[in-house]
């Protein structure tokens, strides 16, 4: 940050006006031609640098008296030019063929006017800054005295309180909170347009990433673009389907804190992993906005890095379930402990009546199984709800000794060997048990909160 401003320093001092004129270089001078002889008759124009619009310069340091724009030479092609800030300075011959056409500036090191530690409020700063003159461009620079908590005003050298603005990707705001810090070395620039400054670097301004943490509340549309800063805290718990479209595409990478609960639905304008989010509070996205309300998830971190989405269902060779975790047992406790994603997707969490978008599973001793979902296999099934074990509808015909069906209860079937053995009645050696089931291992189930 100190690196920056002074840069930003070194750059504004040589384009800025100050409080007090100097004489430009070159000053009292004789300009000469390429052969050394006075220019007598010629002239020298001012001009906003690096522009053709005319910029004044002066006969006296108190900046009272004008000069002729350009300036004639006298007859020993000399010149006196007080001016303030950088100028683009074209001098011709009397006959108007150019000599040159370079930049140059005062020498002044009142560009700055510093105003010590500032005095009054968090929100209406006061500084001393005794050459502030309230010049178009003039820099004033403090050392905070508090962290503004809103919009922010500075009064410099009894100038009354003056607006400090932050330079956005969606232009010039006025402070919001947090931007200016107390201890902190602060750079404001005087517009006079606008009659306000304009905070060079800050925690919101466009040279300081993005900005400083505003808040918008959970809605189906919450529109990124009504802020003006690219740090985006949601607060409360709902469903949200769309960031808006009124967001900066020059600028397009946005950062959201959740504060709450959320459900993010994707959907052709808002691209998310896995088609849907199920947010917690501490939870962090990126989101890049491609216009025309086209936004795309790029980067999401959990608060607790575990990297895996709410609704999870996995097993574990273990007692208990890890952190962030609940057994998927149907318990009360369970349930309480799921209650802020119960109201992100809505409904009540029950027994798969068919009332609730999804039931937190009671998995003790069962298998899991996918829900049909129009598959036709198991049709009719309503996702979280239980199945009780069943065989499939079949017939068992009935053979005689000789393999024809008399409707006698003998029977035979082939052995190891591949003869024919008879039998009547329950003739299987076979496991029984109050279930069908293959082989299996116990797990304890969990769903990720």
């Amino acid at each position: 940050m100190n690196r920056i401003l002074a840069a930003l320093l070194a750059l504004v001092c040589l384009c800025l006006p100050a409080s007090a004129a100097t004489l430009l270089p070159p000053g009292q001078q004789t300009f000469t031609d390429a052969n050394g002889k006075p220019l007598a008759g010629g002239s020298l124009s001012f001009y906003v640098p690096n522009t053709t619009t005319a910029k004044p310069t002066y006969k006296n340091a108190a900046q009272t008296v004008l000069n002729t724009n350009p300036v004639i030479l006298d007859a020993a092609g000399r010149a006196t030019v007080y001016g303030a800030g950088a100028y683009r300075q074209i001098l011709k011959d009397r006959y108007g063929n150019l000599i040159w056409d370079q930049l140059t500036a005062d020498t002044s090191s009142s560009q700055i006017a510093w105003g010590g530690t500032s005095t009054g409020t968090a929100n209406a700063q006061v500084v001393s800054a005794t050459n502030f003159t309230s010049a178009d461009g003039q820099i004033v620079g403090f050392i905070a005295g508090f962290t503004n908590t809103g919009q922010l005003s500075v009064s410099a050298n009894g100038s009354g309180a003056i607006p400090v603005l932050a330079d956005t990707q969606s232009g010039s705001v006025n402070l919001s909170g947090q931007e200016v810090q107390a201890g902190a070395a602060v750079l404001l620039v005087y517009d006079a347009n606008r009659g306000a400054f304009h905070l060079i670097g800050g925690n919101g301004s466009s040279g300081s990433g993005f900005g400083t943490i505003q808040n918008l509340p959970v809605a189906n549309v919450v529109d990124l673009g009504l802020v003006n800063t690219h740090n985006v805290g949601i607060t409360g718990n709902g469903t949200i389907s769309s960031f808006g479209s009124s967001a900066s595409t020059t600028s397009p990478i946005y950062q959201i804190l959740i504060g709450g609960s959320v459900f993010l639905q994707g959907s052709s304008n808002l691209l998310v992993p896995g088609n849907t989010l199920y947010l917690g509070s501490g939870d962090a996205l990126t989101a890049l906005y491609s216009g025309g309300g086209q936004w795309r998830v790029i980067n999401y971190q959990p608060a607790s890095n575990s990297g895996l989405p709410a609704g999870l269902i996995a097993s574990f060779a273990s007692p208990q379930c890890p952190a962030s975790w609940v057994a998927a047992d149907g318990s009360a406790q369970s349930r309480t402990t799921f209650a802020a994603l119960y109201a992100v997707i809505g409904g009540t969490w029950g027994v798969g009546d068919g009332s609730t978008t999804f039931n937190l599973p009671d998995l003790r001793g069962v298998f899991a199984r996918g829900v049909d979902n129009g598959a036709g296999q198991d049709p009719g099934r309503i996702l979280g709800s239980y199945q009780a074990d069943a065989l499939q509808d079949h017939n068992h015909p009935t053979y005689n000794a000789t393999g024809g069906t008399s409707g006698t209860t003998a029977f035979n079937y082939p052995n190891a060997n591949g003869s024919n053995v008879v039998g009547t009645g329950n003739v299987l050696n076979a496991r029984a048990a109050n279930e069908t089931r293959p082989k299996n291992v116990a797990v304890l189930y969990c769903v990720k909160y």
